[in-house]
């Protein structure tokens, strides 16, 4: 056993009973995932994975397939104002009626459920 796997085990006795049944089903689902893989793999042919590429560089070519080491999507951290807003920057311009959270009428109700 690796130290790693050692450190995670160590980890996961400190759990609850709930917790650790979670994990341990979760990982042995994913060892038997694997080994279903694999075992694909090591049965398809040459000739499946000809078939296989033929098809890929078929979906390629009609624009289907991006091939992988195309971009086509950049993923970054949305750009954020760091100045906030001055609390009560509204004060005074309007008034909260006392009624704000009563029930909605009928009408508009159903207005908002598109009825």
């Amino acid at each position: 056993m690796t130290e790693l796997l050692r450190q995670a085990i160590a980890q996961i006795e400190k759990l609850p009973p709930d917790q650790q049944d979670a994990i341990a089903a979760r990982f042995l689902a994913e060892l038997q995932d694997e080994q279903k893989w694999e075992n694909r793999f090591a049965t398809t042919t040459d000739e499946q994975w000809d078939q296989m590429a033929a098809m890929v560089r078929q979906e390629i070519g009609e624009g289907e397939t991006i091939p992988s080491d195309q971009a086509i999507a950049e993923i970054r951290p949305i750009a954020s104002s760091k100045q906030l807003r001055p609390f009560g920057l509204c004060a005074g311009e309007f008034t909260v009626p006392n009624d704000f959270d009563a029930p909605l009428p009928e009408d508009l109700l159903s207005a908002f459920e598109g009825k």
